[in-house]
This record gives C-alpha cells, structure tokens and sequence, in this order.
C-alpha cells in the first residue's frame, strides 16, 4: 500500500501582503508625478503650438497691412474737451481701470484683436459674417443666412485657449491670450497723461487682496515716447455712428518697421487666463465679455506701472526732475559701466507688494481684474516675440529684462527713459 504524500498549497502571509502593497504604494508615487508632469509638459506644448499660430497669423496682418492691429477697437466721436476716450466708461479714466462702465456705452465696443486675424487663423467664414459696424453683442445677421457677431463672438476656436486655462467655460468664447500693450492701456490724450486721469491713485479689483496703484502709469505726454513702450493699442474706427475711424488723438498703430529692438527680442502676445470670457461684472458694466470684447483688461496686458514708483511707496514723474529719472540711465562712476534706471526692476517686483507680476493672477477670480502676464503653468508663462518664436517666460524673470522685451524701442527713447540692450540670455530657455 503506498503512501500519498498530500500537498498543501501556500497563500501569502498578511506580513507579505503589507509588504506588497506598500511597494506598490511606492512605485504609485514614483511614478504619478512624472506622469503628471508629463502631462503638463503635453498642455504647455498644446498651448505652445497656440500661441505660434497667434504670432504667425499677427505677423501675416502686419505683412499685408504694414502694421499690427489695434488691441481693442472702438466707435469714439472724442467730443471729450481734453480728447480722452469717451466710450469705455463714464469717468472718462483714460489708462486706469474703471469699475464705473455703462451698458449703454457696450454699443461702441467693436471689436479686439482677434476678428482682425480671422482670416489667418482659418476663419475665414466668421470674419466675413462679422458686420463691422456694430459691437462684438449685436444679434442682427449682417446678411440672409449668417450668423450674427454675437453668435460668432460666442463661438469657441480652439488655438485661442490654453489647455491649463482652469477659467475656461464649456460652450463660450474663451481666451487665454493678450497683447502686449507695453506700461499702459492706451496713449497720451491730447492734453493730460497717461495715468490716473480721473484723479484717484488707486483702482480695486475684484477677487484681489488690495488695490493695484495705477497713477503710477508713465506719466509722459509724449506719444511718440509711450507708443515705443508697447506694441498694440486700442484705436478707433468710423462704426455705426458714422464717426471718423483712426482720427482721435489716441489712435496710433506700430508697424514692423517700428520694432527698433528687434523682433526676436520684443514680446507681442502673453498668456492671461483673465482674459477673454465672463458673464459680465462691473469692470464690463455686467455685459458679457468674450474672446471679441475690446475692453483693455479683457484682451491686452501692461507691465507693471510701478516702474515709476520710488522705493518705500508714493509716485514720481516718469521724467524726473531736469530730465533725470528713475528710468534713466545710470552711469556707475569710477567703474566704466552703464545699468539702467532703477525704476524699470519694478515690472516684474515680487517682493514690491504691488501684487502685478508674472502669475499673482493665479489667485484671482475675476475676469478682466489682472491685465498682467497670466497663465495655470507652473513657474512662468508662454509668450510670442515678434518673429512667431514662443518662449516659456519664468515669473521670476528680472524686472529690467522683461521691461525691455515688453518695449519695442527702448533703444529709441529719450534719455530720461532709454533702455540698455537687452541679452537674449537673460530671457530665452
């Protein structure tokens, strides 16, 4: 009779299941920030490859118009004494922001940037439904069978939307990008300055932690001079009204030709996920906004305007006192070198308590409430020189270097204000 031998057959220990697990846990979490990361490094490519489309189709206008859109583009009559725009809110505040906009004004609102590049972004058929001589909410078709400006103006397009844009709205129209606007929201007025035109020092914006000063603004009333400091600014056209288009003391365009410094060194388009849409609020006077709305705040940026503010707080002239200011040139005795003016670090000042650098957006919740360089990724922002390269811009970037690819001729300015040349090391990655 043999004997059969029985086998047992063994299962894993609790000890052995711990520990299997946890080795599991640990691969997890090894492995889930890379994937994330490799995700993000995806979307700020998709976002990329957006922005080159922008850029490239800007630079196509320029080409065939000889000079850059208007940011935002308006019906004004400048019936204003003092030659101010009319039309963007009831103070009449020239470059600050203005919480005091009417809905009867929206109807002067034509139109941004964007319905100026349709045709190079592959909508044609939208700009040609586009009737331009009346605002972004109109809602009468300018013909049989097409859509009305406020359809097409709520229509998503894709290239204008960054993947991370955590404001972005299913089903409207959304817009992650700005222009770049320079150190303020338009130009010297026939008489006054760029500034706090309406006499207060401050602004609050909604969803901020305080109030952004903006009587800082370059108090310069030369046009020539604050035109060099940007690219793209707001401008009129005749629209509805029957208005003279392009004839305020205010309407300027740069041309191609005007970008002294160089096109590989000025930035014309910047991430701002607080532009574009929103349901309406009072820095639109509760109108809806879209990727269509020329409202400075909903389509353009500025750097930050304290470049004109001395250390410790307060506000000086732009221009200083005999032609000497915090802008100006210093010439470093006994050292044979030159560095510029003091007030230019301040564009881009994290530690200046002005809350308008690079990304501090990231915390706000208002559309139209931070016109600075805005984006969701991570430690910087995605922006457009002049040439259609696209280069990753960290939040931390030096206040003087990004003052100077933000100015498209700071070679060109006055002494009071010149710039050095910029490295493209210091910027490019």
């Amino acid at each position: 009779m043999s004997t059969r031998r029985q086998r047992h057959r063994r299962g894993f220990t609790l000890i052995e299941l711990l520990v299997v697990i946890s080795i599991i846990g640990i691969l997890v979490g090894l492995l889930l920030p890379a994937v994330n990361s490799a995700r993000e490094a995806g979307r700020r490519t998709q976002c990329q490859n957006n922005m080159r489309n922008l850029g490239l189709a800007l630079f196509n206008f320029s080409s065939s118009k000889n000079a850059f859109p208007n940011s935002g583009t308006f019906v004004d009559t400048n019936t204003d004494a003092t030659g101010k725009p009319t039309q963007w809110g009831s103070s009449n505040t020239a470059a600050s922001i203005t919480t005091s906009v009417t809905q009867a004004q929206s109807i002067n609102w034509l139109h941004s940037w964007v319905i100026d590049i349709l045709p190079y972004i592959d909508a044609q058929d939208m700009y040609n439904a586009w009737d331009k001589g009346h605002w972004y909410g109109w809602t009468t078709p300018v013909g049989v069978g097409l859509p009305s400006n406020n359809v097409v103006a709520n229509t998503g397009i894709g290239i204008l939307r960054c993947p991370d844009d955590f404001t972005a709205q299913v089903g409207q129209g959304n817009l992650s990008y700005a222009v770049n606007s320079g150190f303020s929201f338009t130009l010297p007025m026939a008489t006054g300055f760029v500034g706090s035109s309406d006499g207060s020092t401050s602004t609050y914006l909604p969803g901020s932690v305080g109030a952004y000063d903006f009587s800082n603004l370059p108090n310069i009333t030369n046009q020539s001079v604050v035109s060099r400091m940007g690219v793209m600014f707001p401008g009129t056209s005749g629209g509805s009204t029957g208005s003279p288009g392009g004839s305020t003391s205010w309407d300027y365009k740069t041309t191609p030709a005007s970008v002294f410094d160089g096109m590989s060194n000025t930035v014309i388009v910047s991430e701002n996920t607080m532009s574009g849409y929103s349901p309406g609020s009072t820095l639109s006077g509760n109108v809806p906004t879209n990727w269509a709305c020329p409202l400075p705040t909903f389509c353009s940026f500025i750097g930050s305007p304290s470049i004109c503010k001395p250390p410790g707080g307060g506000s000086y002239s732009c221009v200083g006192s005999g032609g000497v200011g915090p802008l100006s040139v210093l010439n470093n005795t006994g050292t044979g070198t030159q560095t510029d003016g003091v007030g230019w670090a301040n564009a881009n000042n994290q530690g200046a308590g002005t809350f308008d650098y690079i990304n501090y957006g990231q915390n706000i919740t208002v559309e139209g409430a931070f016109p600075f360089s805005n984006s969701a990724h991570p430690g910087g922002c995605n922006m457009v020189f002049c040439d259609g390269a696209v280069r990753f811009i960290t939040s931390t970037i030096n206040g003087t270097v990004y003052a100077k690819i933000l100015t498209p001729a700071g070679s060109r300015l006055p002494t009071y204000c010149k710039q050095l040349p910029v490295s493209t090391d210091d910027f490019a990655q």
